[in-house]
């Protein structure tokens, strides 16, 4: 039996420091941890689009994958979608908020990626 014992402030069980698991637990708060500072990227586009394949190459150049999540939207898809945007694509929002419209460099978008993920 260890020579003391540590109680968790959200279950109230104990906690047995020196458990074999005991690093796992707090290895899966840690990354639970990392997992909700991720941004989430919405690339509105559509087939064929040159400047969002352009977009796409540029985020992938800034090598900030373990920052956030992508989503990929084909606007032709939706008629709403369609026709809030038309031919203004790509359009890059980060937490809902529009961070770039047709054009974007590796090294903003990794900006606001961070800007997002530390906010």
């Amino acid at each position: 039996m260890p020579a003391f014992i540590l109680f968790s402030r959200t279950r109230g069980k104990p906690f047995f420091p020196e458990h074999p698991r005991a690093d796992s637990r707090l290895a899966g708060t840690k990354m639970a941890n990392e997992q909700r500072r991720r941004a989430s990227v919405k690339l509105y586009t559509r087939p064929g689009c040159h400047l969002c394949d352009e977009a796409k190459r540029e985020m992938s150049a800034a090598a900030c994958e373990d920052l956030y999540v992508i989503e990929e939207i084909n606007i032709d898809t939706d008629p709403e979608l369609r026709r809030r945007y038309g031919w203004d694509i790509p359009v890059i929002t980060i937490n809902g908020t529009l961070a770039f419209k047709h054009r974007l460099t590796s090294e903003d978008f990794r900006e606001e990626v961070r800007r997002a993920v530390e906010s």
